[in-house]
């Protein structure tokens, strides 16, 4: 089956897009943002260094990894840990050459391996062994658009190249199944998680993502701890902050909700928002996977004109699309 260049040029704009709306306000409390967001412009809550070189309309390191996974998959080269990790710090120096400065995003650990301050192993033994971060699946979503057949293979691989958890490996599936099922199979939204978890090796994110199968589209305190975790976040120490984690089973489990109920993609981004904790990150996958499916129609246009690097995406999403119909 071909692939429509303007459903891959979306959901790579969809991944951006996300991701910028979501940078300024990351690891805001949810109430807050119910609060203070309206949707109808841009935000910067960010302080101190995580201020630094930012400027609203910036994407993070989740739209910049998932650059860098296409690029490893269009090289022509074996796909494996070793090629995305080169092309992962090729996106990273091509960006911080071209902006003069790095990117906003990146966790305290990942920047040191992106410095060489330590090895990529020391980076993955970094790791909580029981909640790995959400690398993997913050950019699984391209992963959704290759064959099927080589699809959880690849997921796994990207998991392992940072994460090499079971948990980072269910994130990074669960994400690029969503992604499968709603931009390449045009499946019923509603059996999205049931879709998603046949694909699923470990046990407790099969369980995890039963009970998030459960829930209905508006939740109260106890039915949100089950799809966020414990609140407030546990391992968010310097301030308290009522949100999605960053965990790469919970972030997977959040992507499926959000997507599994949303109208439309401006809806999925706003739906995505309103979690709080780690926004970013989920807005960038569930805007990608639904800009993949619906399209950008439902988005505000000042969204979408003041997240950077716009024709460099969609130059990115071309060459993919090509890479994709040739197979």
């Amino acid at each position: 089956m071909k692939m429509e260049k303007k459903k891959v040029e979306n959901m790579v704009l969809g991944i951006a897009i996300g991701d910028a709306f979501g940078l300024g306000i990351e690891f805001m409390n949810k109430d807050w943002i119910k609060k203070n967001i309206d949707f109808t412009k841009f935000v910067n809550m960010r302080e101190g260094k995580y201020n630094e070189n930012y400027e609203l309309g910036y994407y993070s390191d989740d739209t910049e990894q998932s650059i860098g996974l296409i690029k490893a998959l269009i090289s022509g080269k074996a796909f494996n840990e070793e090629l995305l990790i080169s092309e992962w710090k090729k996106e990273w120096e091509r960006s911080t050459k071209e902006r003069g400065f790095p990117r906003q995003g990146y966790s305290t650990n990942t920047q040191r391996w992106l410095d060489e301050e330590i090895s990529v192993e020391e980076l993955r033994a970094s790791q909580n062994k029981e909640n790995p971060g959400c690398a993997p699946p913050m950019r699984a979503i391209p992963l959704g658009l290759i064959s099927s057949e080589l699809l959880d293979k690849y997921a796994i691989i990207n998991a392992d190249a940072s994460n090499n958890l079971p948990k980072a490996e269910a994130g990074s599936t669960m994400v690029a199944r969503a992604s499968e099922y709603m931009i390449v199979k045009e499946g019923n939204p509603k059996e999205i998680i049931k879709y998603c978890i046949k694909f699923i090796k470990d046990e407790d994110s099969i369980k995890y993502l039963q009970e998030v199968d459960k829930l209905p589209s508006e939740l109260n305190d106890s039915e949100f701890e089950i799809l966020c975790g414990p609140q407030p976040i546990p391992r968010f120490k310097h301030r308290e902050v009522i949100g999605m984690p960053c965990s790469a089973m919970r972030v997977g489990g959040c992507a499926l909700y959000v997507v599994k109920h949303a109208k439309d993609t401006f809806d999925g981004l706003k739906k995505a928002i309103k979690l709080g904790g780690d926004i970013d990150t989920i807005a960038s996958i569930c805007t990608g996977i639904l800009a993949g499916r619906y399209g950008l129609e439902s988005v505000p246009k000042f969204m979408i004109e003041k997240t950077e690097g716009k024709e460099m995406l969609k130059k990115v999403a071309g060459k993919f699309t090509d890479y994709l119909n040739k197979k």
